[in-house]
């Protein structure tokens, strides 16, 4: 079968070709790897914004029970109190 109409094959274009379409293979791999690498720093970005909020609605839930702890008295507390104010009134 003749594909080039019995014209010889330029051997020299025929290689050009060839380095010109695998550095286009290259440059499209490398464009497929950038765009992966992308999605995937979004994705680490997600997840740090999720540990985030995580880390925030632990602390807030850490000061509220601090808060909480702060207000109530110890147990015991109230009592020895009470005993210490009824010894310096009887003394």
């Amino acid at each position: 079968m003749n594909l080039f109409g019995g014209k010889k094959l330029d051997e020299l274009l025929v290689k050009k070709l060839k380095i010109t379409l695998l550095g286009l293979n290259a440059l499209l791999n490398e464009c497929y790897v950038r765009e992966w690498l992308d999605e995937l720093q979004d994705a680490v970005f997600d997840a740090e914004d999720l540990l985030d909020e995580i880390k925030t609605e632990a602390l807030g839930c850490k000061v509220k029970a601090d808060e909480n702890r702060a207000v109530k008295p110890r147990c015991g507390t109230s009592s020895l109190l009470l005993l210490i104010l009824f010894i310096k009134a009887t003394c």
